[in-house]
């Protein structure tokens, strides 16, 4: 809990393409078409595994090792856009721990307190607002570190009127993307070396958004303003509290979610821990109310992704 790690990537940030080399073809393997009247004449004579060896052989794409190395060569594959990091001032063992996902808010939240002090994390995703959103809250005074770590090629970052924003690109392709933080606090907030300082602070909020220059057309795939809608973004939270985001967050997730109610018994078990309740359910306690939260969690995840 001194150190929360924020692992996020932007679905669009992938390795591979054009951009890797010379030897990048789009996969295309040249003069597969003459062997599609073989693999079909197999097939048709029941020789299914000659078939599909001949399909492998000749009819599949071509991956070249340039670019990445790694078994998915210059075909790339999905990336990470980064950590966020976001150290506490604090000493001492946490008392009443606890974590929760809250399905009817889609909103994920830690409380704990150290020495007296109480502290909460709120997370959650908005649709409206196209960013995550992270707030930190704590009883007394708090200071806070923050910082970004990733894999890529940093161009330029800095801190100007409590955005923070990073741009860079993948190595071997040359995708460029951006991030930002935008901080609102009641604390005082510094800038040095890549660390974003916030002290004396009871609430700490992170809006917090990405964009690549992906654009699905061949054959370059390249070409978005990034930075135009990251700024777009912004633009939107002008002028807007967190109360009022988390709202339209909540009415918008809802107007989806609860759509859908599922009852498959009698009896809770809800105040049972949901780590316990799958423990247990796999050594075949009965737990209905387990499925109908297991059912409402998939929708979740689909709604949110």
């Amino acid at each position: 809990i001194e150190t929360e790690q924020i692992q996020f990537s932007e679905g669009s940030l992938w390795s591979g393409g054009p951009g890797t080399g010379d030897d990048y073809n789009y996969g295309i393997r040249e003069g597969a078409w003459k062997y599609l009247d073989q693999v079909r004449q197999l097939l048709n004579e029941d020789k299914f595994d000659e078939a599909h060896k001949l399909a492998n052989d000749q009819l599949t794409g071509v991956i070249h090792n340039a670019g990445r190395n790694s078994s998915f060569g210059n075909y790339g594959a999905q990336q990470t856009m980064g950590d966020i990091f976001i150290s506490v001032s604090h000493d001492g063992e946490p008392q009443n721990y606890r974590r929760e996902l809250n399905l009817t808010d889609a909103e994920g939240l830690v409380t704990y307190a150290v020495d007296g002090n109480n502290y909460t994390r709120t997370y959650f995703g908005s649709y409206p607002d196209q960013v995550m959103v992270y707030r930190l809250e704590s009883s007394r005074n708090t200071d806070y570190s923050l910082w970004y770590e990733t894999p890529h090629v940093r161009q330029d970052e800095g801190l100007t009127d409590g955005v923070y924003t990073f741009r860079g690109n993948v190595a071997d392709n040359g995708m460029e993307f951006e991030t930002f933080l935008k901080i609102d606090t009641d604390g005082e907030i510094s800038f040095n070396d890549g660390r974003i300082a916030v002290s004396g602070a009871t609430h700490l909020t992170i809006y917090h958004g990405a964009a690549t220059d992906y654009v699905m057309e061949y054959p370059h795939y390249k070409g978005a303003d990034y930075r135009a809608r990251n700024r777009s973004a912004l633009a939107n939270l002008e002028g807007k509290t967190y109360e009022e985001v988390r709202r339209e967050h909540q009415e918008d997730f809802r107007e989806l979610f609860s759509r859908v109610e599922l009852i498959l018994g009698e009896g809770s078990r809800d105040h049972v821990p949901t780590v316990q309740r799958l423990i247990e359910y796999a050594n075949g306690t009965d737990d209905p109310g387990l499925e109908e939260l297991y059912f409402q969690y998939s929708r979740y995840l689909m709604i949110s992704a």
